[in-house]
């Protein structure tokens, strides 16, 4: 039989208080009890010190848990906190203090440096995984990754109950943990126990999905939980919609770091080097990762540690040997190190660097592996800034797109960057390149006037560099926008011109040009005259909006030695 944990002011504690979900600006805190009652969760810190009222579920016996007793599960979600941000909080049941661990405190995800750890196949509840737990308690992490099977040898109550908060009570009072299924997970129960015990990130993932896969950011990593039992099976044969989400999940972030974690490792060196989930990872997950470079790939369920050469640019790490009985490694010559040990991963982000630190259970760090990703270009390569097509013209801006190019996003109000030494650089030939915004994703750059021709634009960072080939034209306008006047707000639907009014097109390419430039509004051709506005790479272009023009948006382009623009809109209220 479960009996309780902790007895405090009368009332009886099944599962300690924990935190789930801790973000930038807010965090999860749960606990059950075995009596009713309203609860709440005071929290502190430098900013606030609030009382926030809990929600409350029942979970009863033998009809949901199948435990011999009924238990009251207390949630308070914390909203409006500080990024990077230190609170302690305390839990209370009708009004009575419960908090009996003087450790009940948080950190919100920062810009910062950080550590997380990472575990895996821990739920035996071995003696391995009491002692590894214990070395865990020492350790300071923001948050921790475990790789599945939490649940031996099923996923029901008892064994989360018994063989996860029972194990690392002491660590999840102050370390969110953010899990992703293993197979045991799933087994007899359909995962829904896993599903109740944790408060994981919902957003944009379909409803019938929840907590099965999500992605969260913290400082400079975004990182992904995948589902590599039913949700990837579904997808797979249609019925699913995970893979899908992958694809736009990591399409849409601009993090420098991407770290993916799913159960079955697609290359494993051991007992399941013939898995049909792996299989079934290495024909439909990897391809996704590989075309948008994820640098480092977590795993479980082989019960070792393995750790790969970067394979298409990306490591994968096995770290399956939190507890459970181990499994020998073979050898391959895709695997950078491997141990059939119990152990644990530090993972230490800075910048540039990952380090990955493998710590096996008589705290002997036993691998270490420094991961540091070149740029990748993405398939569109380098592109006019202004109409996103591969033609640019002499003086142009040019936007890189791709991964890794910096950690942090630098710009400078519309100015060149200041040179910084060892940071990104671009270059064609032998010249560096002026340049205008650097993201983790983008880098724009200044071409200089007299270039012309075939030109290779590298991009160079302190881990590496990539290179894409160009044709830079003597003339090619690209048109970014409309504005009222060179220093003027844009000409919007919010905001519209009038007619017979100047207005400037904010243009590029036309660097050096001297001809004449006409623009086209219908079928309307308008004179025009550049306008010189002391910015490399810039320029603008005035006319004046025909008087006949109604109200309503208006395509307009230009046109310079033969050369057509893009089409923006003009906004007119007449």
């Amino acid at each position: 039989m479960l009996a309780p944990l902790a007895v405090a002011a009368g009332v009886s504690i099944r599962r300690r208080p924990y935190v789930q979900n801790v973000r930038r600006n807010r965090a999860t805190v749960r606990w059950t009890t075995l009596e009713p009652g309203e609860g709440s969760v005071v929290v502190s810190g430098a900013d606030r010190v609030e009382r926030v009222i809990a929600g409350r579920s029942t979970m009863r016996t033998s009809i949901q848990t199948l435990l011999n007793f009924t238990y009251y599960q207390h949630e308070v979600v914390i909203n409006g906190l500080s990024p990077g941000a230190d609170y302690s909080y305390r839990v209370r049941l009708d009004g009575e203090d419960l908090s009996r661990d003087s450790d009940l405190t948080f950190r919100t995800a920062g810009a910062n440096a950080f550590t997380f750890l990472a575990i895996g196949d821990t739920g035996t509840g071995s003696d391995e995984q009491r002692r590894l737990a214990e070395q865990i308690t020492t350790e300071r992490p923001r948050l921790l990754i475990h790789t599945g099977d939490i649940a031996y040898p099923a996923g029901h109550y008892e064994a989360y109950e018994n063989r996860y908060f029972d194990f690392y009570h002491a660590t999840m009072r102050r370390v969110p943990f953010y899990p992703c299924l293993g197979n045991h997970d799933y087994l007899e129960t359909g995962a829904r126990p896993y599903l109740s015990v944790h408060d994981l990130p919902l957003d944009n993932v379909p409803e019938r999905d929840q907590g099965r896969y999500y992605s969260f950011d913290w400082g400079d990593v975004h990182f992904i939980s995948l589902d590599s039992n039913d949700s990837l099976y579904n997808a797979v044969y249609g019925t699913g919609e995970m893979l899908q989400w992958l694809e736009k999940d990591l399409a849409e972030t601009k993090k420098f770091w991407r770290v993916v974690f799913f159960h079955h490792p697609p290359y494993a060196f051991g007992r399941h080097i013939a898995d049909l989930q792996s299989g079934l990872v290495r024909s439909y997950i990897v391809p996704i990762l590989e075309r948008f470079a994820v640098p480092l790939v977590l795993n479980g369920h082989e019960h070792s540690y393995q750790r790969t050469h970067p394979l298409n640019g990306m490591v994968y790490v096995t770290t399956g040997g939190g507890g459970a009985s181990l499994y020998p490694v073979e050898s391959s010559n895709l695997l950078a190190a491997s141990a059939s040990r119990h152990h644990y991963m530090r993972a230490e982000v800075d910048g540039w660097r990952l380090t990955l630190r493998a710590i096996d259970i008589d705290r002997r760090e036993f691998d270490t592996a420094l991961i540091s990703p070149p740029p990748v270009l993405a398939p569109e390569g380098a592109v006019n800034s202004a109409s996103f097509t591969p033609v640019v013209g002499r003086g142009a801006l040019v936007t890189l797109f791709g991964w890794q190019f910096s950690p942090e996003t630098l710009e400078n109000g519309g100015k060149p960057l200041d040179a910084r030494p060892g940071a990104v650089k671009v270059t064609a030939g032998d010249r560096e390149l002026a340049l205008l915004m650097v993201s983790p994703t983008q880098v724009n750059a200044i071409l200089p006037p007299e270039l012309q021709g075939p030109a290779t634009l590298r991009v160079t960072t302190p881990s590496g560099s990539a290179e894409v080939e160009i044709e830079i034209l003597p003339v090619a306008p690209a048109l970014f926008s409309v504005v009222s006047d060179p220093l003027g707000s844009p000409i919007t639907k919010a905001s519209p011109s009038a007619p017979g009014a100047t207005v400037n097109l904010f243009a590029t390419g036309l660097a050096g040009f001297d001809g004449p430039v006409t623009a086209q509004i219908g079928r309307e051709r308008i004179p025009a005259r550049l306008v010189a506005t002391g910015v490399p790479g810039l320029q603008y272009i005035a006319l004046e909006a025909p008087y006949w023009l109604g109200s309503g948006a208006f395509p307009i382009t230009v046109e310079a030695a033969g050369m057509r623009s893009n089409v923006v809109l003009l906004w007119i209220r007449s």
